[in-house]
This record gives structure tokens, sequence and C-alpha cells, in this order.
């Protein structure tokens, strides 16, 4: 069973009413939700970037289960700047480290911008207060424990999160695999699925993928 699979019939089994894409770019999860998770529900991806949004509106305007918001998330409201990568979905409000220009050069950054940050969990008691079983993705290039610490509130309806994460620092100060593991062990989740990802192409050697977890 490929993790496609895996994650249809995880969504399937917890009744999801809501899916939360965080680090929404132009769409490609929402994409994926409805075409290989067979996820028919309420969907609110989140993305901040201009250009990346205005792909992301475009391509969800045929499907009004599906809503987008313009902003960044973190443990805090306010503003911040994010670098803007070469190839947008790698974009981060971390500093990319050196050595992954080696491994992909399309991760540096060619410009900055200024974007609005929110908590989740203010957005999701604005947005949708009576949502009870939340599938919430993660993939925000480093910037995890943030976005968690920001979902505080509402983490007891979250029963399943699909979190991207990395083997090597690829963003300066974000959380590797074991310390996101450990955390999301605290804060009540088990590992149930995995997807290896991005690896180096000579060596090939894994440097992150993709972990679903379940609430205990």
């Amino acid at each position: 069973m490929d993790f496609a699979q895996s994650a249809a019939r995880l969504i399937a089994a917890r009744d999801i009413d809501l899916a939360l894409d965080v680090g929404a770019n132009a769409g490609q999860f929402g994409t994926l939700l409805r075409e290989r998770y067979r996820y028919a529900g309420k969907i609110i991806s989140f993305e901040p970037l201009d250009d990346a949004y205005a792909r992301l509106a475009q391509t969800a305007s045929g499907d009004p289960q599906w809503q987008c918001v313009k902003t960044a998330l973190g443990d805090a409201e306010g503003m911040s700047v994010i670098n803007v990568s070469a190839n947008s979905w790698s974009s981060s409000l971390l500093d990319v480290m050196p050595k992954s220009l080696g491994f992909e050069p399309s991760i540096g950054y060619i410009g900055q911008q200024d974007v609005t940050i929110r908590r989740l969990d203010a957005l999701v008691r604005e947005l949708c207060p009576n949502t009870q079983s939340i599938f919430l993705k993660l993939d925000v290039q480093g910037y995890e424990t943030q976005v968690l610490l920001g979902a505080l509130a509402i983490l007891d309806r979250v029963k399943l999160i699909q979190i991207e994460t990395s083997l090597l620092l690829v963003y300066a100060g974000e959380p590797l695999i074991g310390d996101m593991v450990k955390s999301l062990d605290f804060l009540g989740f088990r590992i149930v699925a995995v997807e290896p990802g991005w690896s180096d192409p000579e060596t090939g050697e894994l440097l992150q993928m993709d972990l679903m977890l379940a609430r205990k």
C-alpha cells in the first residue's frame, strides 16, 4: 500500500471534517487531497506569498468546499519577512543553510516579501468553530514548531498530522526529525505512515521525509 492509499484510509477512519493545508503554495496538496486521498470535505489552505496565493486561489476556485487564506502561520500574531526561493515552494521564514544549495540550487532565495502571521487556533475559531475532527498538513520549511505552538488551543480536535521533516539542517534553526517526533509524541501523536522525500542526487542519502501521525 502506498502513502496516498494509507492516507485515504486513515482520513476515512477518523471521519475528518476539516483539512488544514498549511503551506499550500499553488494548491498542490489540496489537489492531492481530492484526487489521491479521496477527501471530499472542507479544506482551508494557507499561503502567504503573493504569486503562489494567486495560483492557489485559481486552483481552488471551482471547489465550493475549498477556502484560501493569504497568511503565514506562527506562534504569535504580527508581521514578518519571508525569504522567497527560486522554486517558490521552498520559501521560508528561516534562512536556508548554504550546504542545502549544493543539493538543490532552486531553494536559494531571490527576494523577500512582507507577510502577515496569524495563529492557527485563532483562525480555526473564526472560520470553523464547530469542526470536531481535523487533518493538519504542515509544509512550512522549518517553521513547524512555531505553527504547532500557534495551534495548541485546537490540537485536541486534530486527529491526523502530515508533516515534512528534515534529516539534516536545510533551514537554520529548524527541528530535525528526532526532535520533531519527540515533540509530537509529547503532544499525543504517534507515527502511522512514512513517505521518503527529497534525497541527495549524488549520494542517495535521504534528506527529508513526510510523516503521518495519528492521535494516540
